[in-house]
C-alpha cells in the first residue's frame, strides 16, 4: 500500500478485505490489484481496449481496467 511518495505499508489482508474497510465515497477499486483515493486523481484518459489511464496528483500513473471502469461510471456517472 502506497501512502505518499516515500511511505508504503505491508498488509496481511486481501485487497477485497481492505476495500471493505475503506470509505466508498473516498476510495474506489480501479483494477484487481489497485485501489485509489478519489481525491488524489488528477485526470483520466481513455487507453487501449476499454481501459483508462489514471494520472494521480503525484503524477503516478495507474491503469483502470474495463470492468472497473464500468463500475466507476455506475457510481460517478462521468469520468473525471
Amino acid at each position: 500500500m502506497h501512502c505518499g511518495p516515500h511511505t508504503t505499508h505491508v498488509l496481511r489482508d486481501t485487497l477485497t478485505e481492505v476495500v471493505k474497510k475503506l470509505d466508498p465515497q473516498k476510495f474506489i477499486r480501479v483494477h484487481r490489484s489497485t485501489v485509489v483515493n478519489i481525491d488524489r486523481i488528477k485526470e483520466m484518459h481513455p487507453w487501449f481496449n476499454g481501459k483508462y489511464k489514471i494520472i494521480m496528483k503525484t503524477d503516478a500513473a495507474v491503469t483502470m481496467s474495463r470492468t472497473y471502469h464500468e463500475k466507476f461510471m455506475q457510481v460517478f456517472g462521468t469520468p473525471l
